[in-house]
């Protein structure tokens, strides 16, 4: 999913998807694993778009549960909200789980806007967890860039490698990352 990501973004005029989610994103056999693919371009939008936008406290598009904290908070955005939402997708493929399914959908947004993070298990690679780490941060200008994010991913994941999801996305993932940091692993 980073690469299509990097890819909107990379482009000319930026893409922002705009609601980047797991229910967003295809799953298919490839290369002995699985290849994600992003869909559901409604919302997406480009960067000149963004630019003429409208900030409304009424006027929220996307999904609650994967929305950036300056959505939340109806201010303008960037690019980096697709990160932040990236964020939760990973955390998902680490607690097997959806996001904030044990909270009422009111206590998400003042959750999300008081800082707070849903716990990564400990069971996750500690590369994983700081890529998460920085992907949900609530400041969008310390989350990492697209293309930092492919490198970052490229770097913890061994060659030949992939994270992986079976279908449908709530079965048993499957993560092939590395549970050591000795110097073996990739860097």
């Amino acid at each position: 999913m980073a690469s299509g990501i990097n890819y909107l973004h990379t482009q000319n005029n930026p893409i922002l998807h705009g609601d980047i989610k797991s229910s967003n994103c295809l799953i298919q056999r490839a290369h002995g694993g699985y290849m994600a693919k992003l869909c559901d371009f409604g919302l997406a939008k480009t960067k000149k778009e963004m630019m003429r936008q409208t900030v409304s406290k009424s006027a929220f598009a996307g999904t609650l549960q994967w929305a950036a904290p300056e959505i939340l908070r109806a201010e303008r955005y960037t690019l980096k909200v697709d990160i932040y939402s990236l964020g939760i997708v990973y955390w998902e493929l680490a607690a097997t789980k959806r996001p904030y399914d044990d909270f009422e959908e009111l206590a998400i947004r003042p959750y999300v806007l008081a800082n707070e993070r849903l716990e990564i298990p400990d069971s996750t690679p500690s590369k994983f967890k700081m890529l998460i780490d920085e992907c949900w941060s609530p400041h969008p200008d310390t989350r990492p860039e697209s293309s930092e994010l492919v490198k970052i991913l490229e770097s913890i994941l061994p060659q030949g490698n992939y994270l992986v999801a079976s279908v449908p996305f709530n079965e048993k993932v499957l993560n092939k990352i590395p549970r050591n940091d000795d110097s073996s692993s990739p860097a």
